[in-house]
């Protein structure tokens, strides 16, 4: 396994691991998961050097948090590390909904109620879900105090806020060192490297943590958009039938460029990721798909290899874009395209 070095942390640098456990699609939004296949896969993440675990309070409303905390619990604490994020605001009448909410104290209480989800005393990083689009100084200066403080009383080791404006990041980082981002970021996804985040985070030694490292499945052999009506990539553009037919002629042909190389669509989409520096928390719902991710680890991509993937992408971007209008507005990404 790789490692990236996590500084500003509470006590000594933290080492994370480059291919990490995403929990989300375990309790929700991918449609139906087999509780016994997620069990292996995590036990067969943790015999095989996966030890960084991502979650989310607002996950299945703290069920996924809940989940992790019971999955692990027959594993030393030290010898694993747990993320979970706070600020998306949601309601289990009305599961389309979502808020942004970053005031301290609400902050402070949802990390209270997922430390006792996942039956700890302590996250080893925790991030800010996302931050309102019309953030005031005071509110960021407010909430960067007390990620201060909770970071001295040892209930956090780590600092991370996840899909920051650049504005946002550096503003908080000089009031409180922010230790990682994460954002979506894949072959298909590469807003970050346009907006500046990971052109900044790379000159301050923040450590990025890229979700969705194969498009929220796009990059996976063969992919079929499910039929089951409770998953949630039905409601994004990119999954829409048009924009989903040419999105995945593109993923056939970066498929086409794998097997030339010896590899796996994912192993590939993994690998280019890991050599931009960061690390990749893929959905891991099966031991199949820790598999698959560490098999990335044995792949080396060429400076020939690496222009031909550009070359494809740049002749065919991918369309349409990663959330429904609302969402992109709600969480100020509405600035974005594709």
């Amino acid at each position: 396994m790789k490692y990236l070095t996590l500084r500003h942390t509470s006590q000594s640098a933290v080492s994370l691991p480059v291919i990490g456990f995403g929990a989300m699609g375990i309790s929700e939004f991918y449609g139906a998961t087999d509780d016994e296949q997620a069990r292996e896969a995590l036990a067969y993440a943790l015999d095989h050097g996966v030890t960084h675990f991502d979650t989310a309070d607002c996950y299945q409303f703290g069920d996924n948090e809940r989940w992790l905390g019971q999955a692990l619990s027959g594993t030393p604490r030290g010898s694993y590390l747990v993320a979970s994020k706070a600020g998306i605001v949601r309601d289990r009448h009305d599961p389309a909904a979502r808020g942004i909410c970053i005031d301290a104290n609400y902050i402070q209480r949802q990390l209270e109620q997922s430390l006792a989800n996942l039956n700890t005393d302590y996250l080893d990083l925790f991030y800010i879900h996302r931050l309102p689009p019309q953030a005031t100084e005071s509110e960021l200066t407010a909430l960067a105090g007390r990620l201060a403080e909770l970071k001295a009383q040892g209930m956090v080791r780590a600092i991370g806020l996840s899909e920051p404006r650049l504005s946002w990041l550096q503003f908080i980082h000089q009031r409180c060192p922010v230790s990682v981002v994460q954002s979506e970021f894949s072959l298909l996804e590469r807003t970050v490297e346009r907006n500046g985040v990971l052109d900044w985070c790379r000159e301050q030694q923040i450590a990025f943590v890229a979700y969705s490292p194969l498009c929220r499945g796009l990059l996976t052999e063969g992919f079929q958009l499910p039929s089951d009506s409770a998953d949630f990539r039905r409601a994004l553009p990119r999954f829409s039938p048009h924009n989903l037919e040419h999105n995945q002629a593109l993923a056939a042909q970066l498929a086409a460029v794998a097997r030339r190389h010896g590899m796996t669509l994912p192993a590939l989409a993994i690998a280019w990721l890991i050599g931009q520096g960061v690390a990749v928390i893929p959905g891991m719902r099966k031991a199949q798909r820790v598999e698959e991710a560490l098999s990335a680890l044995a792949c080396n991509l060429t400076p020939q290899m690496l222009e031909e993937l550009e070359a494809l992408l740049s002749a065919h971007p991918v369309q349409g874009l990663r959330y429904a209008p609302q969402a992109m507005r709600a969480f100020g990404f509405d600035s974005e395209r594709g």
